[in-house]
């Protein structure tokens, strides 16, 4: 499957890349610079599928500010949301890949 360059989370355009540094499974999701990079060093298509669904649910979970800083680690938060922010991240996820659907 091959990966959009571009794609729209909450209204917000992304640019999508790979990188074949990153192995697979690895992914980034950077809501200031709205860059989506998934790791595609050895490039099985479903892995990076699996990556760029991960990075686009975390976007839109962080851009509709629905993640929780347990400490210091960056890494570790977890996402709570009510229904209606729930039917607004399934949205975003929608909008964000019905393109690749086509």
């Amino acid at each position: 499957m091959r990966l959009p360059k571009k794609i729209n989370i909450g209204g917000k355009d992304y640019t999508v890349k790979r990188d074949e540094s990153w192995p697979e499974g690895r992914g980034r999701a950077n809501i200031e610079t709205r860059v989506i990079t998934v790791g595609s060093k050895n490039r099985t298509p479903d892995i990076a599928f699996e990556t760029f669904l991960h990075e686009i649910m975390e976007a839109s979970l962080l851009e509709n500010a629905l993640s929780f800083h347990r400490n210091a680690n960056p890494d570790d938060y977890f996402f709570m949301m009510s229904h209606a922010e729930f039917s607004r991240f399934a949205d975003d996820v929608a909008c964000s890949i019905r393109g690749m659907l086509k």
